[in-house]
């Protein structure tokens, strides 16, 4: 996610719609990023999505019709495994 370097108390970002298709290691520090929508993007599996619970304050989640979402059997499958590595998420779809 380049460009939100200038903007660490940031809450919400919508990038839905973006063919993002990887998630970089080191991501740039948002703190207080609380809802994180990455719906209709590439990311293609879970390694790339735990990334994203390096923010500390991420408690919402969207990557609905992402490769990584329709690799598996089912929706509770899914969640199951990201409830697992990410216990504090409130919204996940």
């Amino acid at each position: 996610m380049t460009g939100l370097d200038g903007v660490p108390s940031l809450r919400i970002v919508n990038l839905r719609h973006n063919k993002i298709e990887k998630i970089d290691e080191e991501l740039v520090p948002l703190e207080s990023l609380e809802y994180l929508n990455l719906r209709t993007n590439k990311i293609p599996d879970m390694e790339n999505l735990v990334r994203l619970f390096q923010y500390p304050a991420l408690v919402k989640l969207n990557v609905l019709n992402c490769p990584v979402e329709l690799g598996y059997s089912s929706m509770n499958m899914f969640i199951a495994e990201v409830l697992a590595k990410k216990t504090g998420i409130k919204r996940f779809c």
